[in-house]
Protein backbone atom coordinates (compact mmCIF):
# COMPACT_ATOMS: atom_id res chain seq x y z
CA UNK A 1 0.00 0.00 0.00
CA UNK A 2 1.29 3.46 -0.85
CA UNK A 3 0.13 6.74 0.73
CA UNK A 4 0.52 9.86 -1.36
CA UNK A 5 -0.91 13.36 -1.53
CA UNK A 6 -2.78 14.13 -4.73
CA UNK A 7 -3.06 17.75 -5.86
CA UNK A 8 -5.12 18.48 -8.96
CA UNK A 9 -7.61 20.61 -10.85
CA UNK A 10 -10.53 19.05 -12.74
CA UNK A 11 -12.57 20.74 -15.45
CA UNK A 12 -15.74 19.80 -17.33
CA UNK A 13 -15.39 19.67 -21.12
CA UNK A 14 -18.31 20.67 -23.39
CA UNK A 15 -17.78 17.45 -25.40
CA UNK A 16 -15.21 14.84 -26.40
CA UNK A 17 -14.17 17.00 -29.37
CA UNK A 18 -12.89 19.65 -26.96
CA UNK A 19 -9.89 17.57 -25.89
CA UNK A 20 -8.37 17.96 -29.37
CA UNK A 21 -8.87 21.72 -29.18
CA UNK A 22 -7.06 21.94 -25.85
CA UNK A 23 -4.20 19.69 -27.00
CA UNK A 24 -3.59 22.00 -29.95
CA UNK A 25 -3.43 25.17 -27.83
CA UNK A 26 0.06 26.66 -27.74
CA UNK A 27 0.33 26.82 -23.95
CA UNK A 28 -0.42 23.08 -23.83
CA UNK A 29 1.30 21.74 -26.96
CA UNK A 30 4.62 23.49 -26.31
CA UNK A 31 5.01 21.67 -22.97
CA UNK A 32 4.19 18.15 -24.23
CA UNK A 33 7.27 16.15 -25.22
CA UNK A 34 5.89 12.61 -25.38
CA UNK A 35 2.99 10.92 -27.15
CA UNK A 36 -0.27 10.74 -25.25
CA UNK A 37 -0.86 7.40 -23.55
CA UNK A 38 -4.31 5.96 -24.24
CA UNK A 39 -5.99 3.24 -22.20
CA UNK A 40 -9.49 2.05 -21.34
CA UNK A 41 -10.55 1.12 -17.84
CA UNK A 42 -13.50 0.53 -15.55
CA UNK A 43 -13.77 2.08 -12.10
CA UNK A 44 -16.16 0.64 -9.52
CA UNK A 45 -16.97 2.86 -6.54
CA UNK A 46 -17.90 1.25 -3.22
CA UNK A 47 -19.72 2.62 -0.18
CA UNK A 48 -22.11 1.58 2.57
CA UNK A 49 -25.83 1.52 1.85
CA UNK A 50 -26.23 5.03 3.31
CA UNK A 51 -23.06 6.39 1.61
CA UNK A 52 -21.17 6.91 4.88
CA UNK A 53 -17.77 7.14 3.20
CA UNK A 54 -19.02 9.93 0.97
CA UNK A 55 -20.48 11.76 4.01
CA UNK A 56 -17.00 11.79 5.58
CA UNK A 57 -15.21 12.94 2.38
CA UNK A 58 -13.85 9.48 1.54
CA UNK A 59 -13.94 7.83 -1.87
CA UNK A 60 -13.19 4.12 -2.33
CA UNK A 61 -12.55 3.23 -5.95
CA UNK A 62 -11.46 -0.01 -7.58
CA UNK A 63 -9.94 0.50 -11.02
CA UNK A 64 -9.92 -2.50 -13.35
CA UNK A 65 -7.47 -2.23 -16.22
CA UNK A 66 -5.19 -4.63 -18.03
CA UNK A 67 -6.22 -7.63 -15.94
CA UNK A 68 -5.43 -6.05 -12.56
CA UNK A 69 -7.63 -4.40 -9.93
CA UNK A 70 -6.25 -1.62 -7.73
CA UNK A 71 -8.12 0.01 -4.86
CA UNK A 72 -7.66 3.71 -4.16
CA UNK A 73 -8.96 5.26 -0.95
CA UNK A 74 -9.04 9.06 -1.18
CA UNK A 75 -9.78 11.55 1.57
CA UNK A 76 -10.28 15.18 0.63
CA UNK A 77 -12.66 17.91 -0.40
CA UNK A 78 -12.87 20.02 -3.55
CA UNK A 79 -12.30 23.74 -3.02
CA UNK A 80 -15.46 25.45 -4.26
CA UNK A 81 -14.70 28.96 -2.96
CA UNK A 82 -11.09 30.20 -3.12
CA UNK A 83 -9.75 27.99 -5.91
CA UNK A 84 -12.79 26.38 -7.57
CA UNK A 85 -11.95 22.93 -8.92
CA UNK A 86 -8.81 22.51 -6.79
CA UNK A 87 -8.65 19.16 -5.00
CA UNK A 88 -6.06 17.91 -2.53
CA UNK A 89 -6.45 14.45 -1.07
CA UNK A 90 -4.58 11.81 0.84
CA UNK A 91 -4.58 8.69 -1.30
CA UNK A 92 -3.94 5.10 -0.27
CA UNK A 93 -3.35 2.50 -2.99
CA UNK A 94 -3.18 -1.29 -2.76
CA UNK A 95 -4.26 -4.36 -4.70
CA UNK A 96 -7.93 -5.33 -4.47
CA UNK A 97 -8.96 -8.76 -3.23
CA UNK A 98 -12.67 -8.43 -2.40
CA UNK A 99 -15.18 -6.05 -0.81
CA UNK A 100 -15.32 -8.09 2.42
CA UNK A 101 -11.64 -7.58 3.26
CA UNK A 102 -10.88 -4.24 1.60
CA UNK A 103 -11.23 -2.14 4.78
CA UNK A 104 -8.95 -4.48 6.76
CA UNK A 105 -6.51 -4.61 3.86
CA UNK A 106 -6.32 -0.80 3.77
CA UNK A 107 -5.98 -0.53 7.56
CA UNK A 108 -3.17 -3.10 7.55
CA UNK A 109 -1.34 -0.89 5.09
CA UNK A 110 -1.67 2.34 7.06
CA UNK A 111 -5.04 3.87 6.11
CA UNK A 112 -6.67 6.06 8.83
CA UNK A 113 -8.19 4.08 11.69
CA UNK A 114 -11.41 6.11 11.48
CA UNK A 115 -12.19 4.19 8.29
CA UNK A 116 -13.25 1.22 10.45
CA UNK A 117 -15.48 3.45 12.60
CA UNK A 118 -17.17 5.01 9.57
CA UNK A 119 -17.91 1.68 7.92
CA UNK A 120 -18.77 0.09 11.28
CA UNK A 121 -18.55 -3.48 10.02
CA UNK A 122 -21.34 -2.92 7.48
CA UNK A 123 -21.00 -4.39 4.00
CA UNK A 124 -19.51 -2.29 1.21
CA UNK A 125 -21.13 -2.71 -2.18
CA UNK A 126 -20.77 -1.11 -5.62
CA UNK A 127 -22.76 2.13 -5.82
CA UNK A 128 -21.80 3.18 -9.35
CA UNK A 129 -19.33 2.50 -12.14
CA UNK A 130 -17.39 4.63 -14.59
CA UNK A 131 -16.31 3.05 -17.90
CA UNK A 132 -13.92 5.35 -19.70
CA UNK A 133 -11.07 6.01 -22.07
CA UNK A 134 -8.13 7.94 -20.65
CA UNK A 135 -5.58 10.02 -22.58
CA UNK A 136 -2.65 11.41 -20.65
CA UNK A 137 0.74 13.06 -21.06
CA UNK A 138 3.23 14.93 -18.89
CA UNK A 139 3.44 18.72 -19.07
CA UNK A 140 7.07 19.87 -18.76
CA UNK A 141 6.35 23.37 -17.45
CA UNK A 142 8.83 26.18 -16.64
CA UNK A 143 10.73 26.30 -13.31
CA UNK A 144 10.99 22.50 -13.11
CA UNK A 145 7.21 22.19 -12.71
CA UNK A 146 5.79 18.85 -13.83
CA UNK A 147 2.10 18.01 -14.18
CA UNK A 148 0.03 15.27 -15.79
CA UNK A 149 -2.63 16.36 -18.26
CA UNK A 150 -5.41 13.79 -18.49
CA UNK A 151 -8.62 13.57 -20.51
CA UNK A 152 -11.30 11.10 -19.44
CA UNK A 153 -14.29 10.31 -21.63
CA UNK A 154 -16.84 7.81 -20.38
CA UNK A 155 -20.19 6.82 -18.93
CA UNK A 156 -21.08 7.09 -15.25
CA UNK A 157 -23.68 4.42 -14.45
CA UNK A 158 -25.62 4.13 -11.18
CA UNK A 159 -27.54 1.06 -12.31
CA UNK A 160 -30.79 2.84 -13.11
CA UNK A 161 -29.33 6.07 -14.51
CA UNK A 162 -26.34 6.73 -16.76
CA UNK A 163 -24.73 9.92 -17.98
CA UNK A 164 -21.74 10.72 -20.18
CA UNK A 165 -18.81 12.48 -18.51
CA UNK A 166 -16.12 14.45 -20.32
CA UNK A 167 -13.46 15.77 -17.98
CA UNK A 168 -9.91 17.08 -17.97
CA UNK A 169 -7.62 16.81 -14.96
CA UNK A 170 -4.28 18.49 -14.39
CA UNK A 171 -2.34 16.82 -11.55
CA UNK A 172 0.76 18.28 -9.92
CA UNK A 173 3.62 15.79 -10.11
CA UNK A 174 6.54 17.96 -8.98
CA UNK A 175 7.26 21.60 -8.23
CA UNK A 176 5.75 24.77 -6.81
CA UNK A 177 2.03 24.67 -6.02
CA UNK A 178 1.51 28.40 -6.67
CA UNK A 179 2.97 28.03 -10.16
CA UNK A 180 0.75 25.02 -10.75
CA UNK A 181 -2.37 26.92 -9.66
CA UNK A 182 -1.46 29.87 -11.88
CA UNK A 183 -1.05 27.58 -14.89
CA UNK A 184 -4.37 25.81 -14.26
CA UNK A 185 -6.23 29.10 -13.94
CA UNK A 186 -5.40 29.77 -17.58
CA UNK A 187 -7.85 27.01 -18.53
CA UNK A 188 -10.57 28.86 -16.60
CA UNK A 189 -9.71 32.28 -17.99
CA UNK A 190 -8.55 31.59 -21.55
CA UNK A 191 -10.46 28.41 -22.45
CA UNK A 192 -13.56 29.32 -20.45
CA UNK A 193 -13.75 25.83 -18.94
CA UNK A 194 -15.96 25.13 -15.92
CA UNK A 195 -14.32 23.71 -12.79
CA UNK A 196 -15.66 20.42 -11.42
CA UNK A 197 -17.12 21.19 -7.98
CA UNK A 198 -18.39 17.72 -7.05
CA UNK A 199 -16.40 14.55 -6.47
CA UNK A 200 -17.49 11.71 -8.73
CA UNK A 201 -19.22 10.17 -5.71
CA UNK A 202 -21.18 13.36 -5.00
CA UNK A 203 -22.10 13.61 -8.68
CA UNK A 204 -23.38 10.02 -8.73
CA UNK A 205 -25.44 10.57 -5.59
CA UNK A 206 -27.01 13.68 -7.09
CA UNK A 207 -27.79 11.71 -10.25
CA UNK A 208 -29.45 8.98 -8.19
CA UNK A 209 -31.59 11.51 -6.35
CA UNK A 210 -32.63 13.41 -9.47
CA UNK A 211 -35.96 12.65 -11.11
Amino acid sequence: CVMSVETEYTFTLPGAYYAEKIMSEDYVARYIKDDYKINTARSVYYDTEDWSLNAHDYTLRVRESGGSSVVALKHGRIDTVNRPGFFRSEQFLCSFNNAETVVDDLLDKGAPRELADIVGGRPLSPCFTFNFTRRSAVLYLPDMLRAELCFESGILDTGNKAEPLEEMTVELLFGDEDGFVAYCKRFLNEMDLSPVLLTRQQYALRLLRSR
